[in-house]
C-alpha cells in the first residue's frame, strides 16, 4: 500500500493534482487505514542534478526562457518538494518518470528522462524491460521512439 501510494504521489509533477486526487480518494476507499508515508531517503547531490548531469545548466536555461517562474517551480516544487521528500530511490523516481512520459506521449522529455535514468543507476537493460513492461498500455509509436532513444543514450550497456 506504501508503495502504491508513494507512486501516486510522485506522479503529481507529471500528471497533475486532480489526477493524485482522485486516484488518492479512490484508495482510500479501497483501504480506508492507508498508510502513514515513510521518511525520506538521503540523496547526495540534489536530484535535479543527478537527473540531468552535465546538462543542468542548459535545462536551467531552457525553463527560464519558457517562463521567468517555471525553473523556480520546478526545482522547489516537482524536484525538492514532491522528489527529494521521497522515500523510493532516484532510480525508481527515474523509472516512474519515464514509464508516466511514455504514457502521455511526451517525447522531448522523455529523452532527458531516459538519461536521467540512466544516471541514477539504470541499465540499457533495466529500462528496455520498462519498455517491453508498458507494451500492452503504451502507444506503439512512442515505444518504438523510446526504445530508439534508448538505443542511442545506453551505449550497449
Amino acid at each position: 500500500m506504501a508503495e502504491v501510494e508513494e507512486t501516486i504521489l510522485q506522479s503529481i509533477p507529471y500528471s497533475g493534482f486532480p489526477a493524485a486526487v482522485e486516484a488518492l480518494g479512490w484508495l482510500r476507499e479501497q483501504h480506508p487505514d492507508g498508510a502513514s508515508r515513510l521518511a525520506a531517503q538521503e540523496h547526495e547531490d540534489s536530484f535535479f542534478a543527478q537527473v540531468y548531469g552535465e546538462g543542468e545548466a542548459k535545462v536551467r536555461a531552457s525553463l527560464q526562457d519558457r517562463h521567468p517562474d517555471l525553473e523556480r517551480w520546478i526545482i522547489d516544487f516537482a524536484y525538492g518538494t514532491v522528489m527529494e521528500s521521497s522515500w523510493f530511490s532516484s532510480a525508481t523516481i527515474e523509472a516512474l518518470a519515464v514509464a508516466s512520459l511514455i504514457g502521455q506521449g511526451r517525447l522531448r522529455p522523455l529523452h532527458s528522462h531516459l538519461r536521467g535514468a540512466l544516471r541514477t543507476g539504470h541499465t540499457q537493460a533495466t529500462l528496455s524491460s520498462l519498455l517491453e513492461a508498458l507494451q500492452d498500455v503504451a502507444d506503439a509509436e512512442v515505444l518504438r521512439a523510446a526504445t530508439k532513444m534508448l538505443e542511442r543514450e545506453g551505449g550497449g550497456d
